[in-house]
């Protein structure tokens, strides 16, 4: 009788730790992952929240070591829209330093900056819409 109990108490603890190893495991650093995702989806995403995009051109991602970029004008104003690719280092890094000073310098001059997993985004916080424009980057995924 003793042996089944403290094998009953020892499957607890087995399970137990599964149960928390898989829980640790499904934990991020807060980061979000949407790397497979590209612009279009975040542009798509935006016109299901009701914004109003009114035009969308392809741009230069290098000035700011980005995979690809796009000016969207949303409310009379262009925003930039900058896709990095987290899986290429050098990549990872910048929008990882971006996101932790808030800002990303080009040709020298500092601009703020808005990060949401592989997206960065730069010029919302002078355009009209940009309570929409946050609330729709904060809800996309």
């Amino acid at each position: 009788m003793m042996q089944a109990g403290k094998k009953i108490q020892q499957l607890k603890i087995y399970i137990a730790g599964f149960v928390m190893a898989v829980a640790l495991s499904s934990c991020t650093t807060g980061k979000v992952s949407n790397n497979y995702l590209h612009i279009e989806d975040l542009v798509n995403h935006m016109v299901s929240q009701k914004i109003k995009v009114e035009q969308v051109q392809p741009i230069e991602p290098k000035l700011v070591s980005a995979s690809r970029a796009f000016a969207v004008t949303i409310g009379g104003k262009e925003i930039g829209i900058y896709k990095y690719d987290v899986n290429i280092k050098k990549q990872r890094e910048k929008i990882d330093n971006i996101e932790k000073n808030g800002r990303v310098y080009v040709l020298a001059i500092k601009f703020p900056a808005v990060v949401k997993g592989s997206f960065m985004l730069m010029g919302v916080e002078r355009n009209p819409e940009r309570d929409k424009i946050m609330a729709a980057l904060e809800s996309f995924e």
